[in-house]
């Protein structure tokens, strides 16, 4: 063997290893491409997670903007009793004649409805019904249009 190096076997100028620690054929350098693609695995986690809470918080923020204000529900609570007004003039317009009792009785209901419903702001007992077909029941000349009204509560946003 006449051939082979001074510093033992192999390829002259060869780096050398100590034993047992000389790399696998195929295998050369992927420790340090694992270690990467686990960190670039554990960064897209990372980055969905905080886009994750991102996008909660926007929707949380965008839900919490409804004040609380009274005066706000009370205004709901006025909408909500035009709301029956104009329902009731639109069937009195569409069929004076079959605008009867009943029908005006149910229409009484929802506007005594809109004092439950915001009870918070409206004072008890204000919920006040105008039937489009007046006092007599019968359509003529004379009758107001309908009109369900509702008053604040005493102090309402003080």
């Amino acid at each position: 063997m006449s051939g082979a190096s001074p510093e033992g076997r192999g390829v002259p100028g060869a780096p050398r290893f100590p034993p047992g620690s000389r790399p696998r054929p195929g295998r050369r350098g992927e420790r340090g491409l694992i270690t990467l693609e686990w960190l670039l695995v554990v960064g897209a986690i990372a980055g969905l997670a905080a886009s994750s809470v991102v996008i909660v918080q926007q929707v949380l923020d965008d839900h919490s903007e409804v004040p609380d204000d009274p005066l706000v529900r009370m205004l709901e609570a006025d909408v909500a009793a035009a709301w029956v007004a104009a329902e009731a003039q639109a069937a009195f317009d569409d069929n004076p004649g079959g605008y009867d009792t009943a029908v005006n009785q149910s229409f009484a209901y929802r506007c005594d409805g809109v004092e439950g419903d915001y009870g918070d702001v409206v004072a008890a007992g204000t919920a006040e019904w105008v039937s489009p077909a007046g006092q007599d029941g019968v359509p003529s000349s004379d009758d107001e249009p309908a009109r369900c009204t509702v008053d604040p509560q005493p102090n309402l946003g003080a």
